[in-house]
């Protein structure tokens, strides 16, 4: 059933009623959020009723943890490029044969790797934080210097903030992926893990957006995100809440995690703070909630939005 949007006013991005099409959610909406069904962190982010797009951020430091008590709270607001992305999604939807098609390539995941499909067909875009939120985010020590992104995927998230740095070096586990983000003007490894040449060993910056809930062993991972990134340096990670593990590769999920948060978003990202970050010493010093958006076809422009937390920590050891 094709849904009947409101009228786009391309130059204020106005609802036909004069409200903005795109707000953030309000304390009263954020307290009643429940868990998807198809993946905890999902939610329908278009309320009917108002006729807009409603999108999670903020959150109520006094439900973290001790260890997340004094954490920085990053100001949270839909940003310009948040709202082009959104309306965009809307006047420019994904074809419905590509979507049908990817959604085909998907359930053969045997036979075709889901984001190498992605890129043949050049869908869906994706968006997390536009380029000011990148700036706001990322300490001015570490910009103009050398940065790592684990799992790079199509390159949509990183392109946002690629400009800040000499260097952004991106790992892909496809060879489909490393040609794409290759043609971006990244330099590319194709590992799995964080196997690096001895020369691309320590980094300013090491960042991994929405990769380790998909990654076999996140763990692993995270210690060796640390070990490249100098001492005092900022990793950053993205994660969806509340925190579903799925490996790709084997399709097995938790995989011997068990976070035990309550379903909120405090409580969620206390337990990847206490059961993930800190054991393998990597402190969170800044928190910032955001939806990680993927475009879609004409009845459902936002094919999907993940309640995501974006963790900025410190290297501990």
């Amino acid at each position: 059933m094709r849904r009947a949007w409101p009228r786009l006013c391309a130059a204020s991005g106005q609802a036909d009623a004069g409200l903005a099409l795109v707000r953030m959610a309000t304390a009263a909406e954020l307290a009643m959020a429940e868990p998807g069904e198809r993946l905890p962190s999902e939610y329908e982010a278009w309320n009917a009723a108002t006729q807009q797009w409603v999108l999670r951020y903020g959150f109520v430091a006094d439900r973290l943890s001790d260890s997340l008590r004094h954490i920085t709270r990053v100001p949270a607001s839909v940003s310009g490029e948040t709202e082009t992305f959104v309306l965009d999604c809307m006047r420019e939807p994904v074809a419905a044969w590509r979507q049908k098609l990817l959604l085909l390539l998907y359930r053969m995941q045997r036979a075709v790797y889901f984001y190498d499909a992605q890129v043949a067909l050049d869908i869906p875009k994706l968006h997390l934080l536009g380029t000011a939120e990148w700036e706001e985010l990322l300490p001015s020590a570490v910009k103009n210097g050398r940065a790592l992104d684990v799992g790079t995927g199509k390159g949509d998230l990183a392109l946002r903030y690629k400009h800040l740095f000499e260097t952004v070096v991106a790992t892909e586990v496809s060879a489909a992926l490393c040609r794409r983000l290759k043609h971006l003007g990244f330099r590319v490894f194709q590992t799995p893990t964080v196997e690096l040449p001895a020369s691309e060993q320590r980094f300013d910056c090491v960042l991994c957006l929405n990769t380790l809930d998909r990654c076999p062993n996140p763990h692993s991972l995270l210690k060796n995100m640390r070990a490249v990134a100098t001492i005092g340096s900022p990793v950053v990670i993205a994660v969806p809440l509340p925190f579903y593990h799925l490996d790709f590769f084997t399709k097995s999920s938790m995989a011997g995690l068990s976070l035990e948060g309550d379903n909120t978003f405090e409580g969620s990202a206390s337990a990847v703070a206490d059961e993930l970050l800190l054991p393998v010493g990597l402190k969170p010093v800044a928190l910032y909630r955001a939806p990680y958006m993927s475009s879609g076809p004409y009845d459902h422009p936002l094919s999907q939005v993940l309640d995501t937390a974006i963790f900025v920590c410190r290297v501990m050891y």
